[in-house]
């Protein structure tokens, strides 16, 4: 494995996806607050399944297939694995920032208690970690010279705008020729 070949993009992404397997499982994701008292929690990634667990899984596996790719363990072939990266990525802090605004759970009554769970500190480092593997992906899809608008442009047959029914020309707000 030659780690030489590894970009700022790849020690980025590989770092964040390192800091989501370690920190995502091993610190709370939820503080309990009951009777005016907080405590520590014992929920992590895989207790939340989709917001939680997918995010994790995905950060994790950006990072472990980028350090294949670039220690040349894993060939790219004909697969687009940086364009992969930024959409598994971006997908990761989507469901990142829907945990933190939903927070740890539900208000609970517990006898004559209400138990409420609030955002712990893995829910912080997790979207940090995902933030980062994002970076590290947008990098690497920089150091190749391709770009989000490029990947939009591919999605969508080189349109940005649907033209002009009337006219078959481009609609209103395009640049206007010169004047004559």
């Amino acid at each position: 494995m030659d780690i030489s070949r590894f970009r700022v993009g790849d020690w980025v992404l590989v770092a964040a996806g390192a800091v989501m397997l370690v920190f995502g499982l091993a610190l709370d994701w939820a503080t309990v607050h009951a009777n005016g008292r907080s405590y520590g929690g014992a929920r992590n990634a895989l207790d939340y399944p989709l917001t939680g667990a997918l995010a994790w899984l995905l950060t994790v596996a950006a990072a472990v297939l980028t350090f294949l790719l670039a220690g040349g363990v894993m060939r790219a072939g004909k697969v687009p694995w940086t364009r992969l990266h930024v959409v598994a990525t971006a997908l990761a802090v989507l469901l990142m920032l829907l945990r933190l605004l939903l927070g740890g759970g539900d208000e609970q009554r517990i006898g004559n208690q209400v138990v409420t769970l609030g955002r712990g500190a893995g829910m912080y480092v997790a979207l940090v970690a995902a933030v980062g593997a994002l970076v590290g992906a947008l990098l690497n899809l920089r150091a190749e010279g391709d770009s989000i608008q490029a990947m939009v442009s591919s999605l969508t047959g080189g349109r940005t705008r649907p033209p002009d029914a009337t006219s078959g020309r481009a609609s209103a707000g395009d640049d206007l020729p010169p004047p004559g």
